[in-house]
């Protein structure tokens, strides 16, 4: 589109250019350089009291090394220890208290019976004891003890594994071992 303008030279709009006087120029010049100079100083101070507090730092830091590498090696101690204490808070939880399962145990025990050893391994236990009974049926009186461990749920798989007709103090006994894994 092409504009044309028909109006006469006196009626058309001139545009006339706006021009400061020249004082005001030099005046308006002076301050934004001096202000320029003078940011430019103050940014160059702060650069100088930077750099000698970070030499300050620099001075200090060999007597800091030593210093460091203790606190590294305690920073290592602990996180050791924090595992050692997670594992053992975990054990606490899992584990059921070995007096309580030992409770259990002669709790159930019939008469005849006495315990000679106890081993703890992990979860596997195994009891070593002896019988004695005076109508000859050992036997017996072992399965209602094994039943009653067996219906305790702290117990499970419990299971009769050796057994042996022994002579203790002139006494006719039955040496057995009983094995089974904790809850």
């Amino acid at each position: 589109m092409i504009k044309i303008n028909i109006l006469p030279d006196e009626l058309r709009i001139k545009t006339q250019a706006y021009a400061l006087p020249k004082d005001t120029m030099v005046k308006v010049s002076f301050f934004a350089v001096s202000f320029l100079v003078g940011v430019h100083l103050i940014l160059l101070l702060v650069t100088i009291f930077k750099f000698f507090v970070v030499s300050g730092y620099e001075s200090k830091l060999p007597g800091l090394e030593p210093k460091i590498v203790y606190l590294e090696s305690i920073k290592k101690e602990l996180n050791v220890l924090e595992s050692k204490t997670k594992v053992i808070d975990e054990l606490a939880r899992k584990n059921t208290p070995w007096s309580v399962c030992l409770y259990k145990l002669s709790k159930n025990l019939p008469s005849g019976i006495w315990f000679e050893q106890l081993i703890l391994k992990d979860e596997l236990f195994t009891v070593t004891g002896k019988v004695v009974s005076r109508s000859d049926n050992d036997l017996s009186v072992l399965n209602v003890y094994l039943n009653r461990i067996n219906q305790d749920p702290r117990f499970r798989s419990v299971k009769l594994s050796d057994i042996k007709k022994t002579v203790f103090r002139n006494q006719e006994v039955t040496t057995f071992s009983i094995r089974g894994m904790l809850q």
